[in-house]
């Protein structure tokens, strides 16, 4: 794969973050400057060896990107997946001195990725975002990504408020052919690492 490279082909935006708030901006920028504090922990639960090829499923600017980049070695690849043309470009832009970084916007259904090409899939706070109707779709696509021991580890909020209730999250896993084989729960944050059966 080419790297730094956003493939513009989407069939759908969401303005929030098309144009998102300063209060959106603050945070994408706070995660890029201590993605040890918010991604490092979930992360090294999958204990990289750092060749591998890593799947941000809904990257948005890239901050969970940059931390991966910087545990894998040359030979590892990350690619970001959003819809948000602004935030690839913005992701695109932050990881141009990564040669093993490329960025895709639109539909993951839709994307020219090979299948089974993934060694891990990680998705930090999405599914909340996006239609009920539409996650199953979504996870299958993903499933095809995965390789035959890939491992995907998903992050979501739980609370009823805003998230995905916790047996919700779980059911759309399994369903689509995931097993679970470890997961963190608290009050308001599911941690949950799947493969395939």
């Amino acid at each position: 794969m080419s790297g730094n490279k956003a493939s513009h082909n989407h069939d759908f935006e969401n303005s929030e973050f098309e144009h998102p708030s300063f209060w959106f901006t603050t945070e994408d920028k706070l995660k890029t400057l201590f993605g040890s504090y918010y991604y490092g922990a979930d992360i090294k639960s999958l204990k990289l060896k750092g060749s591998e090829s890593v799947l941000d499923f809904g990257c948005g600017g890239g901050a969970a990107c940059l931390y991966l980049l910087r545990i894998l070695n040359k030979r590892g690849h990350v690619l970001g997946v959003d819809t948000s043309v602004h935030l690839i470009n913005l992701a695109t832009k932050r990881m141009q001195q990564f040669p093993n970084a490329e960025f895709k916007v639109g539909d993951i259904r839709k994307l020219d990725i090979q299948e089974r090409s993934m060694d891990v899939i990680v998705s930090f706070n999405v599914f909340h975002h996006i239609p009920s109707k539409e996650r199953p779709m979504i996870i299958m696509a993903l499933s095809r990504l995965l390789g035959k021991r890939g491992r995907l580890m998903v992050r979501e909020r739980i609370k009823k408020s805003h998230g995905i209730g916790l047996d919700e999250i779980r059911s759309l896993f399994t369903n689509a052919g995931f097993q679970e084989v470890a997961a963190e729960i608290s009050e308001s944050k599911y941690r949950g690492t799947f493969m395939l059966s």
